[in-house]
């Protein structure tokens, strides 16, 4: 998908089925255009190779995407802190985010879980401290439950790729130390583990934070929570435990929903603070959906209409009155959207 993307056509043309298997298996791609991004022209490639053992894994892609994305910190310049704006409608929540990272200087860490429904703004608060922990030069973890690869597989990729972004040449034996087997068969295999060897996981999750602790401030961000398997809610009981009293901001989302014991269970513990994301009063809503239409006033019925439909979710708000000026439902008038 990203080789068409960027080229525009297949990395392997034939006419015939046989053809193109042979071409899979025994040829090269066909060269990516001239003058495109030469990070991910080499990305692409090594999604290509031959050898499935080459190939980056889930976890590696998304771990090199954020910081493709982002930078591996924040900048470097002295006195530098670049403007941070705002989500609109969810000021208690961002005050309390910023406290978060600013107790970090100080060496307080701290649990924070981000909850609510799709669409209620927890990728945006997230990227709203993502920023400014950038700002201020906090070190950015981040890592997403998978089903598929559960929370250790890449909670502890996140992890060594900090650990590699700061020292290239670290072996894969130093960043791990006594636990590096263990680490590199959760890594590179699909294959589950006993209790004793879970426990040995969470004890090399703590020497890679304890490694990056030595000189930076630490944010954790794990999200999609709600995707948690039973066998690894004790571990984000442990790390509730563990990594504030060391300094580190863990900052976990979670989509709400009545049916996730995840979400209460860990909602409940003692250490964390729980912020319930709900939908937007009706003139925050409004707010929001001005400043997504590019300058434009919106008619008082239509943002009614929008707000009654999706019943104050931001997302859904937003994507509504994108699709209806798309479809001709509402249309641009002297700078205003109207019906």
């Amino acid at each position: 998908v990203l080789y068409r993307m960027l080229a525009g056509r297949l990395p392997f043309d034939h006419h015939d089925i046989y053809g193109l298997f042979y071409s899979i298996q025994s040829t090269d791609p066909l060269p990516l255009p001239e003058g495109a991004d030469e990070g991910l022209k080499q990305f692409i490639e090594r999604c290509l190779l031959k050898d499935p053992a080459r190939r980056p894994r889930l976890a590696s892609v998304a771990t090199k995407a954020r910081v493709a994305e982002l930078g591996p910190r924040g900048p470097s310049v002295p006195g530098y802190r670049a403007a941070v704006v705002a989500p609109i409608g969810r000021e208690r929540e961002i005050r309390v985010l910023e406290d978060r990272i600013a107790a970090l200087a100080g060496g307080e860490g701290s649990a924070v879980l981000l909850a609510g429904e799709l669409g209620t703004g927890k990728s945006t608060l997230l990227r709203h401290t993502r920023r400014l922990a950038m700002r201020d030069a906090v070190r950015w973890v981040e890592a997403s439950v998978s089903e598929l690869e559960g929370l250790l597989r890449p909670l502890l990729e996140a992890l060594r790729q900090t650990i590699a972004d700061r020292a290239p040449s670290a072996s894969f034996q130093a960043v791990f130390e006594s636990a590096a087997d263990l680490a590199r068969k959760l890594l590179e295999e699909q294959t589950s583990l006993r209790v004793e060897q879970r426990e040995q996981s969470v004890w090399a999750l703590e020497r890679l934070i304890d490694a990056i602790l030595d000189d930076e401030r630490v944010v954790l961000c794990v999200e999609d929570l709600h995707r948690l398997l039973p066998e690894d809610q004790r571990i984000v009981e442990h790390l509730v435990r563990h990594l504030p009293p060391k300094g580190v901001l863990l900052l976990m989302a979670c989509r709400s929903s009545p049916d996730s014991t995840v979400h209460r269970d860990v909602a409940g513990l003692r250490a964390v603070t729980h912020l319930e994301l709900a939908a937007l009063p009706r003139a925050e809503a409004f707010r929001r959906l001005e400043a997504s239409a590019r300058g434009a006033r919106i008619d008082s019925e239509v943002a009614d209409r929008v707000y009654s439909l999706t019943q104050g979710n931001p997302l859904f708000a937003t994507e509504l009155l994108a699709h209806w000026e798309a479809c001709a439902v509402v249309d641009r008038r002297h700078n205003a959207l109207v019906r």
